[in-house]
């Protein structure tokens, strides 16, 4: 997260807001009255330290990343061993790496970056912890309804099997590949989550549509979507905490509501 960059501020700010964020997520359950275990939040060692251990007791789904920010080739962040690293986490963490890839990739790229993703896939077997493999495509290269479910058979085919998978929205006939070729290959995959890279509110409950069609969909992972302009706006000096608070959990509750909509439909 680039906030003190951004705006000027400082990294213990940046500690408050992921605090205040933690507020948000409580005032949205004791709002939409939903289940503990249907929350799930992704943060980071490097300013959530303080965040991750005041949720520690909490029944919440919590995904840590691994990767250095904006790097491809991949690397993992703060270098040494990710096995190492992984050592030292909870088990009930879940690990997560985000991947700029696509199947067209120059040879070489895309060989650095697969032996990385097997590193990490081999260090999570061995520590027991799960694993999700973020994939988003690259903005300068083709991409059509087989692109990804391309991409979930090369990696599976080099054997490596997250227990979930983070993709960006899909149509229709996508999802449908992506659906087929995950439980052709990993009967125990726990599915995918929708990610919304920090598309507008509109555009995340739009492919809400498709997605919920498909039962290999668990739900979606769109925090910018749903934190970014509040967060702004608190680190501007403009509104106050608690107004951050009702902010990001009222659009958290309004995608609730939409994905919960489409897939009762």
């Amino acid at each position: 997260m680039t906030w003190q960059i951004n705006c000027g501020e400082s990294p213990k700010r940046v500690v408050k807001l992921k605090n205040l964020f933690l507020n948000s997520i409580e005032e949205t359950i004791k709002r939409s009255n939903i289940d503990e275990n249907s929350v799930g939040v992704l943060i980071d060692d490097t300013y959530g330290e303080e965040a991750l251990h005041s949720i520690a007791e909490k029944s919440w789904w919590i995904g840590r990343p691994v990767e250095l920010p904006g790097s491809c080739p991949l690397e993992f962040e703060g270098g040494g061993s990710i096995g190492s690293k992984l050592q030292s986490w909870p088990l009930t963490h879940v690990v997560k790496c985000l991947m700029f890839y696509h199947i067209n990739d120059p040879i070489e790229l895309r060989l650095k970056q697969e032996s990385k993703i097997i590193e990490l896939n081999s260090a999570c077997i061995q520590s027991g912890h799960q694993l999700l493999l973020e994939i988003i495509l690259p903005g300068d290269l083709e991409e059509d309804e087989s692109t990804i479910p391309q991409i979930l058979n090369r990696l599976y085919g080099l054997g490596i099997k997250p227990d979930w998978w983070k993709l960006p929205a899909l149509k229709d006939k996508s999802w449908e590949q992506v659906s087929d070729v995950i439980l052709q290959n990993d009967a125990h995959c726990e599915g995918v989550l929708l990610l919304g890279q920090s598309a507008s509110m509109d555009a995340v409950k739009s492919s809400f549509e498709d997605a919920s069609k498909h039962k290999i969909c668990k739900g979606f992972t769109v925090g910018r979507t749903i934190f970014y302009e509040p967060a702004k706006q608190w680190m501007e000096k403009k509104i106050s905490d608690q107004e951050l608070i009702d902010l990001v959990s009222n659009n958290y509750i309004e995608l609730i509501k939409s994905w919960k909509k489409y897939r009762e439909e």
